[in-house]
């Protein structure tokens, strides 16, 4: 993930390895990202991290998926994949 400031000077933020992103969602000041691991896809690669706008750590939030598509925030405020 890169991070652009208002000058418009671009900085890596937050760097992950061998995995396919495959969606994004935001609540707060939270960023929660979807993975769906290295192909072939296995359950034990397919997982949830989140990370803040301060923190270039990423934060395991759940795990399990084999092929996560999207991570979403339905009315009640409870995640989804």
């Amino acid at each position: 993930m890169l991070r652009v400031t208002l000058d418009g000077e671009i900085t890596v933020f937050i760097a992950f390895g061998n995995i396919v992103p495959t969606g994004l969602a935001v609540k707060g000041n939270t960023v929660y990202m979807a993975e769906a691991g290295p192909v072939p896809h296995l359950p034990e690669n397919g997982k949830v991290v989140s990370f803040g706008s301060k923190s270039p750590t990423a934060t395991e939030v759940a795990s399990g998926a084999p092929l996560l598509v999207d991570v979403e925030f339905g009315g009640d405020s409870c995640m989804g994949w």
